[in-house]
């Protein structure tokens, strides 16, 4: 296998590194030091091409990948030179987090610089389609952004870790682990193409979308769009390749049901709340088992009973600190508890993508993520009455309850997206 291994040296400056050899790859994450600063054709490094700078990176990076099978990075300029060139890496290797950049996910508030600098790293990590980490303490951060990475331990054991062990990898086993990654296409997918996928993969009904829920025959992960997950997949080519391989697709919000069906999808609105309350009312629900993950203790207390006066099961449930979940972990629950159908109720990016990652760890039943939804259906939260619901006001009425948490996302993200992306492409049917 061809690898191109994408570096920095101790003045941050890109190195292109061309091998064929994964112990090449193992020997310097084992170490997690930079990229060696050798002289291309010195004759003592075992690369077979190795190239230096900005300029180098921009020039080269694109004839190496064109004959490379996988990309590997490591370090953030490493990250920015594939920012640079729409190119997406099978593997990041993360030295470490910025001290404020993890203590803003742990608790406290980043200085306004440090909060626009985090979205950026995010941004750059979300280039990478695996994780890999050195530190417990960047493991937790990066997860609290919605991403699983594994922690690479020295002095690991299969059965060592202590709630980590599932998501750890022993140096002594990283060639193996590298040579079992599948390597996906080096290039970024497009918003549109996206998009397309999508409407090819609509549950249009509610009819349609149950009867793939109450089945629970998988691996099916079901994907939910609004327009919060219309700005991401515009910003985020990890997140478009959340919803483009996901098996089915239903739109909670009017502007992706106006985008999609432009496309010929012919989907209703299907809001993650409504799809519960169905849920709870359908015979299906009988001898159903269910598993639970996210929201709170007490909502989770809630549902049960709703979901145990329906005649159904709620079999597995966690509602942790999600910066100590391990997908891995979590399917494991989920097989052991014989869960059909795993109910993800965690908020947009996270939950999305770690119900992608639990259909990669091998869960056979089927995902769906509900949000909020939980909360709604055992009244811990407020929905908006159903006239404001019919004007397609209900993301006002939840911003007047949450302000400071959704101003940003309804004001900077979602509405700007919605002029400048979603009606110009739906008044144009672009998807079509």
């Amino acid at each position: 296998m061809s690898i191109l291994m994408v570096g920095t040296d101790t003045r941050s400056r890109v190195w292109l590194v061309h091998t064929a050899r994964i112990g090449d790859v193992v020997s310097h994450i084992a170490r997690s030091v930079p990229l060696p600063g050798v002289r291309e054709g010195s004759g003592t490094q075992p690369w077979s091409r190795l190239r230096l700078g900005w300029e180098a990176a921009s020039h080269d990076l694109p004839s190496l990948l064109s004959v490379s099978d996988m990309l590997v990075t490591v370090g953030w300029p490493a990250l920015q030179a594939l920012e640079r060139n729409d190119a997406l890496s099978d593997l990041h290797v993360v030295t470490s987090l910025d001290a404020h950049l993890v203590a803003g996910r742990i608790g406290s508030r980043p200085p306004r610089r440090g909060a626009a600098e985090q979205r950026h790293k995010i941004a750059l990590l979300n280039r990478a389609r695996r994780i890999l980490v050195l530190s417990v303490d960047d493991l937790r951060a990066i997860r609290a952004w919605g991403r699983s990475p594994v922690l690479l331990d020295a002095g690991a054991s299969p059965t060592a870790g202590q709630g980590f062990a599932t998501g750890v990898v022993d140096e002594q086993q990283l060639g193996i682990w590298l040579g079992a990654i599948v390597p996906g296409p080096h290039y970024e997918e497009s918003f549109t193409t996206t998009m397309r996928r999508a409407v090819d993969a609509s549950l249009p009904t509610m009819t349609a979308l149950m009867d793939v829920c109450t089945r629970g025959e998988g691996p099916f992960r079901i994907q939910t769009l609004n327009l919060q997950h219309l700005y991401m997949a515009q910003k985020s080519a990890i997140f478009r390749e959340a919803i483009a391989t996901s098996h089915g697709i239903t739109a909670d919000g009017w502007p992706a049901v106006q985008l999609l069906n432009s496309g010929g999808a012919r989907l209703e609105r299907t809001t993650g709340s409504d799809f519960l309350r169905a849920l709870l009312t359908s015979p299906e629900l009988a001898g159903l088992r269910l598993g639970l993950i996210g929201d709170s203790e007490d909502s989770g207390d809630a549902f049960q009973r709703l979901v145990e006066q329906a005649k159904g099961h709620l079999v597995m449930r966690e509602h942790g600190d999600k910066r100590d979940w391990d997908p891995r972990e979590l399917v494991g629950r989920l097989h052991r508890a014989e869960a059909d159908l795993a109910l993800v109720a965690v908020t947009q990016p996270a939950g999305d993508l770690l119900g992608q990652e639990l259909i990669g760890a091998g869960y056979t039943g089927v995902v769906i993520g509900i949000g909020a939804s939980v909360a709604f259906v055992v009244g811990a939260r407020v929905r908006a009455p159903r006239w404001v619901q019919a004007l397609g006001l209900e993301w006002f009425f939840r911003f007047l309850q949450e302000p400071r948490r959704l101003w940003r996302r309804y004001f900077v993200e979602g509405i700007p997206t919605y002029l400048k992306v979603i009606r110009p492409m739906t008044s144009a049917r672009v998807l079509e």
